[in-house]
């Protein structure tokens, strides 16, 4: 074979190779970032404890960054939300400044924090509520299967002249702190647990199992603070508004199920651009890849990214035609190689039993005739 053949005859294996590795990264993008775990608050997370549900409904996007974010148009009527959920990191100055752009903007940012790493933005923001990092709420009365895990009470007042509290009675909560409200003209309370309502210290309820907290053993857990305690608020800031939460589990799939928590999730999320904080959760090795590949996935899908990503894939699948094209065309050059190889040799084979005949015959007419 040629030089010049043999470059030939190694464009379509190239091509498909090319053509392959292409088509296989987008495999592994959309598996890699759509696989289901067990990570607490993971969006691939279908369990009780994972945001599968309501990432999916109001399509959230993930930064990584909080500098990340496109700041909202300045509009009365914005809907663009910023969910810092969980933070499990302290926040830094930069952060800070990108929490304040958004609010002057005109964004809503929602914080559900029990364990009070988000008490620094607070403070810097000039918020009037901080969170009780070590206390749980435990309420006899308002709960939805266990003491601490209490339903915070909308006061009917608020669900009818508040958009985001419309036709929200009660938000279901897991072991959710009480909130430390130091008064703000513009800052309002407005979920609340019972008045037979305590909060104890953290540990001692972690300590024991959900179902080992019967009325005997409640009376037994010290009191730091006794009656009806705030455990969600409200506050305008600048141009945008701050809703605080003194717990993060409140949007998980199981509990958006309880009481009004998807009518508040669709008052606030609803035909709106939703961000999710993931810089400030805990180190995780798997969410944090996931995290990136939704990026990368979102990024890709924004337009007009996504026309190039599509043409990408549409000149993937040609590279990959000859692949399967020059392979049946092979076939059929082997098949056809094979049929006249075979053919050649049938015919050389009678041809070799023909001349034996017929020199088995001349020598037989020879020693008939005498002739040697």
């Amino acid at each position: 074979m040629s030089s010049a053949d043999e470059k030939k005859s190694r464009k379509p294996l190239i091509r498909s190779i090319l053509g392959s590795i292409v088509i296989g990264f987008i495999i592994f993008l959309v598996v890699g970032a759509y696989a289901p775990d067990s990570s607490a608050f993971s969006p691939n997370n279908y369990g009780w404890n994972g945001l599968h549900t309501i990432y999916t409904t109001y399509s959230f996007q993930p930064v990584n960054s909080l500098g990340d974010i496109k700041l909202p148009p300045v509009t009365f009527q914005n809907r663009t939300v910023l969910l810092i959920l969980q933070p499990a990191t302290n926040f830094s100055n930069s952060d800070v400044l990108a929490v304040k752009s958004f609010l002057t903007a005109g964004g809503t940012v929602m914080v559900a924090d029990n364990y009070g790493y988000s008490n620094f933005l607070l403070k810097q923001l000039k918020a009037g509520v901080q969170i009780s990092k070590n206390l749980v709420v435990v309420d006899p009365l308002y709960n939805w299967k266990s003491p601490v895990l209490s339903v915070g009470a909308v006061p009917r007042s608020l669900s009818v002249s508040s958009r985001i509290l419309t036709h929200v009675s009660g938000i279901a909560m897991d072991e959710a702190s009480p909130l430390k409200i130091s008064g703000h003209p513009t800052l309002t309370a407005f979920a609340f647990s019972s008045q037979v309502s305590f909060a104890t210290t953290r540990t001692l309820v972690q300590s024991n199992p959900l179902s080992a907290l019967t009325t005997i053993n409640i009376g037994k857990l010290p009191r730091n603070e006794t009656g009806s305690l705030p455990l969600m608020t409200t506050q305008r800031i600048a141009n945008g508004t701050l809703i605080v939460s003194g717990d993060p589990n409140l949007f998980m799939n199981e509990l958006l199920g309880v009481a009004d928590n998807a009518r508040f999730a669709s008052n606030l999320f609803g035909n709106s651009t939703v961000y999710l904080d993931t810089s400030h959760w805990a180190p995780d090795t798997s969410v944090g890849f996931k995290s990136e590949l939704s990026g990368i996935y979102s990024e890709l899908s924004q337009f007009p990214i996504n026309y190039l990503a599509t043409i990408g894939i549409v000149e993937a699948g040609v590279l990959t035609t000859p692949m399967y094209s020059d392979a049946r065309e092979a076939g059929r050059r082997r098949g056809k190689m094979t049929r006249r190889e075979e053919t050649n040799a049938g015919e050389q084979l009678d041809r070799e039993e023909f001349d034996q005949e017929m020199l088995d015959r001349v020598r037989k007419d020879r020693g008939k005739y005498g002739v040697r």
